[in-house]
């Protein structure tokens, strides 16, 4: 009677990168219909409001309209985009600065943003400026107003963070649909709960990474 679990699984693309879920129904699936349409709709939700808020890539999303901000200003934003922007505040200060938001100038500056000039090496002058720009304490939030201020010309990227974030999101929206048993993947990040579709404990494994393999 160990037959495998009923299992539902899902895949697509959400920043710039795959998405895949999946859903294993389990004993406490007695104590309700899993809904397979309802979950892929709030997934889809959830990683279109992520995008929405998160991405560089879209011109009138919170990211994109608070870096194209003037100095000395603030801009009330989504409790999600202040908890993930205080979260990379936080971050920074425990990796002693080895993480920063603010990094996204210097990143494309160096040629590894989106780009795709002739790469001419940054002056001197230029890089203090640019280094400048990725002081941490030029950002911060206004929880009571809840808001985000800058005091300097400073741009956010959290490309590090948000794809972590919105698997935590997305988990969310399972949990409040009552799914136990799940994994979530997005680009690699991963988040699990419960059982696998053999009703063991989940095995993440790394890929090995072989020589020419792409």
């Amino acid at each position: 009677s160990n037959a495998p679990f009923v299992t539902h699984r899902w895949s697509g693309e959400t920043m710039g990168t795959y998405y895949r879920v999946t859903v294993v129904e389990g004993a406490e699936a007695n104590q309700y219909p899993f809904n397979l349409k309802a979950a892929k709709q709030r997934v889809e939700q959830q990683l279109d409001a992520v995008i929405a808020s998160m991405s560089t890539y879209i011109g009138d999303s919170e990211i994109s309209v608070f870096n194209d901000q003037a100095a000395n200003t603030c801009l009330p934003v989504s409790s999600d985009f202040l908890a993930l922007v205080q979260l990379s505040i936080n971050m920074n200060a425990v990796t002693a600065g080895a993480f920063n938001p603010l990094v996204g100038p210097l990143v494309e500056r160096w040629g590894f943003g989106r780009s795709m000039d002739a790469f001419v090496y940054p002056k001197e002058s230029e890089i203090k400026r640019l280094l400048k720009l990725a002081d941490i304490s030029s950002l911060s939030v206004d929880s009571i107003n809840q808001s985000l201020c800058k005091s300097a010309d400073i741009a956010l990227d959290l490309s590090a963070i948000a794809k972590g974030y919105a698997v935590d999101l997305v988990a969310k929206q399972l949990e409040a649909l009552s799914v136990a048993n799940y994994l979530v993947d997005i680009g690699g990040e991963v988040a699990v709960s419960g059982h696998n579709p053999q009703g063991t404990d989940w095995r993440l494994a790394i890929e090995k990474p072989v020589f020419r393999a792409g």
